[in-house]
């Protein structure tokens, strides 16, 4: 049968265009076979067309040395609809000989290849993973994904695709524009310089020449300065809106901009340089970091700056745990990619732990073969075999820190997850139904992370330890495999000492999408989770209003502990704080002082009985700390509680210690420091599991900050009884 249509991305007009054979449903699938060996591509040869006429093109397939010089597509991924005839989706022709088949694509690469096309003369090679990898072939699939990161870093230009304009691109776009051409101005400026920069350098010193006075750049005769336009609220929100395109957070194409030699940006008919869209992305966020905006609305333009600094320092790869962690706010429609699409960028020598080697066998790109893309393999297998890839190459459980769920951790392929807690809840009852066990020792790499890890991943990062040397040694950590409720799970024994139970803890505080600039502007309601934190303390659970009775050096070293433990040990900037400085100790003090002045400042908290012993802690502020900061909401200080206290609470053990720790503790969890583990952490003992004959087992909650035990001091004392239990985290 043969039929007359036009192809549009929403549906097949039937209009008089062309005349072709209908196919069978999902006949385009031979299109792709036999299917690719792993030294092979497939390349789309797109044919000249003008406007929304249908898309034609041919299939060039062969080893990866042979390929034609091609430009590889990036663009934000959506799967094909589901569909029984291709005419009722967007598709392509794919012409083989003299035969010519019906390829459904996404409406976003329909669109794409309708713009890409325009005022070409001839065929255009192109490397697109929607066409160029079979998707229905795992295989496949398994054994093109590692060779990605060379498809893209061979390309000759990568092609960016944002997508058709929306409402109020247009203002953004002019923008960008016009900073771009105040951008070749200033590397113009450094061209005149007999000196020659890195690239890296080169970028840094353009910005820092954005950033001087008017007065100086006419000095320099920056001509184009005067012609940028004026940025008022309309075009920051425009310029908001447009950084929040889901392809800025996509973790595909953060691998395919660090790994590209060249490259070009689209949205609709407007093509920009990315060299423009990173340059004014950089010069807003420093010549606007004042403004009061939601943090959500910021995610895209923050990204956009992480994507350029990795690939301005991208050379031989990145370590492995600092990228995990740097990448979670980064989205993937599958959450095995969350992993997949990170190995081309790693440096897996750096991922091996100091002194150490790495025993992992490998395949030829010097990928372990643990981290192999496969996607036969389950997500929580995916996750698992990393986390023991980890355990191995650093020789150490620092990853755990990276952990953060409420009572099991659940995968979802699904990127619109939301981790409430009743939800969280739900879909832990949905998982396990199901069969499928997450260890909580396996850190979920598909969702942002809860809370600012108190052990941080990062090389340079200042950090604590609080096994000190004692509990040094060589890690004691194995994994084994169990059978549990009918399905195999792994679990994870460690050594490690008890040094407390939780005996009280305040209400949940900072949820994961407050923002500082926005509490501020909300009132002291916003904050009263850190006075209810404060009173519970204050209270002491034991005896009527102990503040009071406290003597003055109780009361001296009880706002010491409240100051530092409310931020985890640490300053603006992720420093940890001194404690051995007077003055640094001094000023983090009257920080949180100021706060708690600036918050109790209403006649509800002089007044009221209820309130009395915040009554008497504010009372006792004023006569020992007369002259404090009047910035309480924005100080420096504030900003580190706000970082701390994201969902973690306040606790207090039952020798008396303070601390912060996850939002899922519960009364009774023990805090134990670990071998292998800089932090203490909270376990949960598992009935279930010890009922089962599986002693020691225990579920991990999560890291803590324990005032009095970050550098040593309790090591030191557990230690020299030699006694270390074996904890089994399931």
């Amino acid at each position: 049968m043969k039929i007359s249509w036009s192809c549009t991305a929403d549906s097949c007009d039937r209009n008089a265009q062309s005349t072709l054979d209908i196919p069978q449903p999902y006949k385009h699938i031979t299109t792709l076979r036999p299917s690719l060996q792993p030294t092979q591509i497939r390349i789309l040869l797109l044919h000249p067309g003008t406007g929304r006429d249908p898309v034609y093109g041919s299939l060039w397939r062969g080893d990866i040395e042979d390929a034609p010089r091609y430009e590889a597509l990036s663009y934000r991924w959506q799967d094909v609809p589901a569909h029984k005839d291709c005419r009722t989706v967007p598709h392509i022709h794919i012409v083989d000989g003299l035969d010519m088949k019906l390829f459904p694509i996404s409406k976003s690469l329909v669109e794409a290849l309708f713009t890409i096309r325009e005022n070409q003369s001839q065929d255009r090679a192109l490397w697109i993973d929607q066409i160029s990898i079979n998707q229905t072939d795992e295989d496949e699939k398994s054994g093109q994904v590692p060779n990605m990161g060379r498809i893209y870093s061979e390309a000759k230009k990568t092609l960016i695709w944002l997508g058709n304009p929306v409402e109020q691109d247009d203002i953004a776009l002019r923008i960008i524009t016009s900073f771009g051409a105040f951008r070749r101005q200033l590397e113009t400026l450094l061209d005149e310089q007999d000196t020659e920069y890195s690239p890296q350098m080169r970028l840094g010193l353009v910005h820092a020449l954005s950033l001087e006075s008017p007065e100086k750049l006419r000095s320099r005769r920056i001509t184009t300065f005067s012609t940028l336009p004026a940025i008022g609220d309309t075009e920051t929100q425009a310029i908001l809106a447009f950084y929040q395109k889901s392809w800025f957070t996509r973790m595909w194409p953060l691998q395919e901009v660090v790994l590209s030699k060249d490259k070009e940006v689209h949205c609709g008919d407007v093509t920009l340089d990315w060299k423009d869209v990173i340059f004014f992305a950089t010069w807003f966020m420093h010549r606007h970091a004042e403004l009061a905006v939601n943090p959500e609305l910021t995610i895209g333009i923050k990204a956009v700056n992480y994507t350029n600094f990795y690939a301005q320092t991208y050379e031989s790869g990145f370590d492995l745990l600092p990228m995990l962690r740097a990448t979670r706010a980064y989205t993937a429609t599958d959450s095995r990619d969350k992993v997949f699409a990170l190995v081309n960028m790693i440096d897996f020598s750096k991922a091996t732990g100091v002194g150490t080697t790495n025993q992992h066998s490998t395949t030829g790109r010097g990928v372990p073969t643990a981290l192999k893309a496969n996607y036969r393999k389950e997500p929580v297998a995916v996750c698992t075999d990393l986390a023991e890839y980890l355990i191995e190459s650093r020789k150490d459980l620092g990853f755990l820190s990276l952990q953060d769920h409420v009572d099991r951790a659940t995968w979802l392929v699904d990127d619109r997850f939301t981790w409430s807690l009743r939800h969280q809840r739900r879909l832990m009852k949905a998982t396990e139904a199901r069969n499928i066990l997450s260890p909580t020792w396996v850190p979920c790499w598909n969702r942002n992370e809860m809370s600012a890890p108190i052990w941080l991943p990062e090389a340079n990062a200042e950090n604590f330890n609080a096994i000190g040397d004692s509990l040094a040694g060589e890690t004691f950590a194995k994994t084994m495999t169990c059978m549990h409720q009918r399905s195999t799970a792994r679990i994870l024994e460690v050594r490690g000492v008890e040094i407390g139970r939780l005996k009280r803890r305040s209400v949940v505080n900072v949820d994961e999408n407050d923002d500082i600039s926005a509490a501020a502007g909300q009132g002291k309601r916003h904050w009263g989770w850190v006075l209810s934190a404060i009173e519970t303390e204050l209270s002491n659970g034991s005896q009527k209003y102990s503040f009071t009775k406290s003597n003055d050096t109780q009361k001296t070293e009880l706002l010491r502990k409240l100051a530092v433990t409310f931020t985890a040990g640490r300053v603006r900037g992720g420093s940890i704080l001194d404690l051995s400085n007077p003055t640094a100790l001094k000023e983090h003090i009257d920080g949180f002082c100021g706060l708690i002045l600036e918050l109790t400042n209403s006649e509800i908290y002089s007044s009221s009985v209820v309130y009395t012993p915040l009554k008497d802690f504010r009372e006792y502020i004023q006569n020992h700390h007369p002259q404090l900061p009047n910035n309480g909401t924005q100080s420096d200080y504030t900003h580190a509680l706000f970082e701390a206290c994201r969902n973690r609470f306040l606790f207090v053990t039952d020798n008396g210690m303070m601390g912060l720790g996850p939002c899922c503790a519960t009364i009774g969890d023990k805090i134990c420091l670990l071998r292998g583990c800089r932090v203490p952490f909270l376990l949960r003992k598992d009935w279930k599991m010890f009922k089962r004959n599986l002693k020691g087992a225990h579920k991990l909650v999560g890291e803590c900050y324990l005032y009095g035990a970050m550098t040593g001091e309790l090591a030191s004392r557990v230690a020299s009884s030699r006694i270390l239990e074996t904890f089994v985290l399931i």
